[in-house]
């Protein structure tokens, strides 16, 4: 335990300092117990306590060697990240309660045998009620093993909150493992662009995190797993542009991760301690991700945030942790002379420019503007200092725009996810989904989860069939998505089929083909119309995933849809699974 506040508070600020946190010791001050700013202000104690006890809540990852190693797994800065001022805040306040909730794949769901009942989502939320006694933390595990965003986007963000806190998504593997996303038109890129507008939407007070896992494979010769083959550089352009930071396991182990003389001097770990397969990790490994690299991303993030509210509440400016905008506002940016940068690297100024700023001298000033990723742009603010409120509260708004930090939702990125409406969907799956089959002829109601494990996402419900002919009939309201009106301006309907995607595997004696997937016919029987469709179960990419197919469908309140397992096969086998069916509204 250290001595004093104080000595605490410097050895943060040579940390910070260290990883581009801050400009200078002097914005620190105003979390040193002993300091006083210039006007006299004294930060809030218990914003230095709440900080105090953060910083001494242990990482997974230890020693200030490791510092750059964590840092480079943090893939880039956001400049007013959302909803984390309102995240911070509510964090050092005694008494809150914080909703965690986390999406993803088999990797977010963990609960193996080797995980000892445990994920890296969850040794997250251990780690944050080590750094935040004061505040209860729930937590609600959305991943569901071998899904793919697509499927989240569809149905599984019905079942989050609309309270949620903080919202961890995780889809880099599943979809895209195998290199297939590589355009922003591809259905998962567009998928996980849907699951973060989904999110946003219903839980518009969330901070958010992606967590990009990745692929540690080592090829047939030995060699290291492709670095491009993972949905994250897609997923990265998305999230940025929704000012959603990103945490990136490839970017910090790709290099040790094959290498265990590089492994254990800096993780204490080998691949082998790390890893069940070159994807699931083990305990130890689940640690380092939740309680290591995403603990760090969180700590820097709530210490970024606090900082600011320190400055803005240390120059008289009545702090607003619910808007990103006031982290940034007028009075902050007039005081900061050049020996004081700005807290975050976003501004700087020249002395003489805030000795005019602090006289009132008139007339506008060029300030560099830095947006944490080393470029120098320009910005335009007032140099007067009275009477200016109304100016700058314009160009504030204006900077939150320009950065993206308003409450609205950007424009998408992906051409397929712009066609998509902002509207609830309908989803009918997991145990939801058996009660929608009016007529059944060959077909099974099957859980073939896993059985070890609690977390709701091992389940996996469907209607199974391996017998040619069998046919099974659903029936569905496809008109509750969109209203008349909407469908009258131009709003769309798509009807999409969960189902389970599965190499085959043909044994070396030639027995025969195990677990040779089918294809089947879906098509529209009565109510509504659609264009029918062939859907083969055969997955050339990776062993096992849920994926999704779509077709236009028409709005009706009984849409009968019928599902047909035919004779033709590319496996040799016809074994089928349904897992559900949704509705989703979108324009061209």
């Amino acid at each position: 335990m250290l001595a004093s506040n104080s000595g605490f508070f410097r050895l943060i600020l040579g940390i910070l300092l260290s990883s581009n946190y801050l400009g200078s010791a002097y914005e620190f001050s105003a979390l040193d117990g002993d300091s006083h700013s210039r006007h006299g202000a004294r930060t809030d104690s218990s914003t230095k306590a709440a900080l105090k006890t953060l910083w001494e809540a242990p990482l997974a990852v230890k020693g200030h060697h490791v510092e750059p190693l964590l840092r480079s797994a943090y893939k880039y800065e956001v400049p007013l990240p959302r909803n984390w001022d309102r995240l911070s805040h509510k964090l050092i306040t005694p008494g809150s309660n914080i909703t965690v909730v986390a999406f993803g794949g088999s990797v977010t769901v963990g609960h193996h045998a080797f995980n000892e009942d445990s994920s890296w989502p969850e040794e997250v939320v251990a780690w944050m009620r080590a750094a935040f006694p004061d505040v209860t933390f729930s937590f609600i595990n959305l991943g569901h093993g071998a899904t793919v965003a697509m499927a989240a986007a569809l149905c599984y963000y019905h079942d989050m909150p609309p309270d949620a806190d903080l919202v961890l998504v995780e889809y880099s593997i599943n979809g895209c493992g195998s290199g297939q996303c590589l355009d922003f038109s591809h259905p998962q890129v567009a998928g996980y662009e849907q699951l973060l507008r989904k999110v946003m939407l219903k839980a518009p007070q969330a901070a958010l995190l992606s967590m990009a896992c990745f692929s540690f494979k080592i090829t047939h010769k030995g060699l290291p797993g492709a670095y491009w083959k993972t949905g994250e550089d897609m997923h990265a352009v998305i999230a940025k542009r929704y000012n959603v930071p990103m945490v990136s396991v490839r970017d910090a182990l790709y290099n040790a991760m094959f290498d265990d003389a590089l492994m254990l001097p800096l993780l204490g770990l080998t691949r082998d301690d790390f890893f069940k397969d070159h994807i699931h990790p083990k305990l130890a490994g689940a640690r380092v991700y939740g309680a290591g690299f995403v603990a760090w991303a969180i700590r820097h993030l709530v210490t970024k945030s606090l900082l600011l509210q320190a400055q803005q509440q240390q120059h008289g400016v009545a702090a607003a942790p619910a808007q990103h905008y006031r982290h940034h506002a007028h009075s902050y940016l007039d005081m900061l002379p050049t020996r004081r940068r700005g807290l975050l690297g976003l501004f700087s100024s020249s002395s003489s420019s805030s000795s005019s700023s602090s006289s009132g001298g008139g007339g506008g000033r060029i300030f560099p503007f830095s947006t944490g990723l080393g470029r120098q742009h320009s910005w335009m603010i007032s140099a007067q200092r009275p009477n200016i409120e109304s100016s700058n509260d314009l160009q504030s708004t204006a900077l939150a725009a320009a950065l993206g930090a308003s409450s609205a939702l950007p424009s998408a990125v992906s051409p397929v996810a712009a066609q998509q409406l902002d509207v609830d969907t309908f989803c009918a799956a997991g145990e939801a989904f058996q009660p929608f089959a009016v007529s059944n002829n060959g077909w099974d109601w099957v859980e073939e989860g896993r059985h070890d494990c609690r977390s709701p996402g091992c389940r996996k419900f469907g209607y199974k069939s391996v017998t040619p002919g069998a046919r099974i009939v659903f029936e569905f309201n496809t008109s509750s998505v969109l209203s008349r009106e909407q469908l009258q301006h131009k709003g769309k309907l798509s009807l999409f089929m969960l189902f389970l995607k599965q190499q085959s595997y043909v044994p070396e004696d030639g027995s025969g083909t195990v677990d040779g997937m089918g294809i089947v016919r879906v098509q529209c029987e009565q109510g509504c119309s659609c264009d029918a469709l062939e859907v083969n179960g055969e997955n050339t990419d990776r062993t096992a995933e849920l994926d999704t197919v779509q077709t236009q469908v028409s709005a009706h309140p009984r849409c009968v849809v019928s599902v047909t397992l035919l004779n033709q096969t590319t496996t040799g086998g016809h074994k089928f699974k349904i897992n559900g069916m949704a509705v989703a509204a979108y324009t061209d």
